[in-house]
């Protein structure tokens, strides 16, 4: 009700009634993204978080981030670019964990950047006689310092009152992001300087190892 009040069809609301009303639709929206966070981080700190493997396209995942995330970058008059080394082809994870851990990543990038670029380079790698994925993500936003840079993966971890009475946030997205990665036997790293932006790289193997203690269930999607 109070989204379709925000949206004022009807055209008899003022404009206080229609800013009341978009308030308590972002408090709802909140209200959810925090309350789905604590569940994911209670499922994972539990051991209950299961990874359901699949096979599919890197490239339609990558696709079907950005789409989600234009409404941010167009709100703040960014520009999101996808470099992709040659063809990504397949992978086998957890589809929706990893399409959580790019798409914070990237909504951090958009929300965090004004009047900016934001540059997704993706690719594959062999390491270590395994092959990965890698995807970096960078913006020209207002970076982190260091006493930030030193917290951000920690559970509840958010900048000063200012930026996140600003910019919103659970303060779980990363923490999530990272777990869920790690749990695909893979990880995410950050780099970043105030004022200069940040660059994130997440990195996961293209195939699950079993010996990664999580329970899998495999399936076949790609295309």
């Amino acid at each position: 009700l109070s989204g379709r009040l925000s949206e004022n069809a009807s055209g008899n609301l003022s404009p206080k009634q229609i800013e009341i009303a978009r308030n308590i639709v972002g408090a709802g929206e909140y209200l959810l993204d925090l309350i789905n966070d604590i569940l994911d981080l209670s499922k994972i700190e539990a051991g209950k978080m299961v990874l359901v493997n699949e096979t599919f396209k890197v490239a339609g995942l990558l696709d079907d981030v950005i789409a989600t995330i234009q409404p941010i970058a167009i709100k703040n008059k960014n520009a999101v670019e996808l470099a992709c080394e040659g063809d990504l082809g397949a992978i086998t994870a957890d589809m929706t964990k990893l399409r959580q851990s790019v798409l914070n990543v990237l909504s951090n990038a958009c929300k965090f950047t004004a009047n900016g670029r934001v540059t997704i380079s993706a690719g594959r790698r062999v390491e270590n006689e395994r092959e990965w994925i890698v995807l970096s993500i960078a913006d020209t936003g207002i970076g982190m310092s260091a006493a930030q840079m030193e917290h951000l993966f920690e559970n509840f971890s958010q900048a000063n009152a200012d930026t996140v009475h600003k910019y919103g946030g659970t303060g779980l997205g990363m923490a999530i992001s990272k777990k869920f990665c790690m749990m695909m036997g893979g990880d995410i790293d950050a780099m970043s300087a105030p004022k200069k932006g940040s660059t994130f790289v997440i990195r996961i193997p293209t195939r699950p190892d079993k010996a990664t203690g999580a329970t899998l269930q495999i399936s076949n999607s790609a295309a």
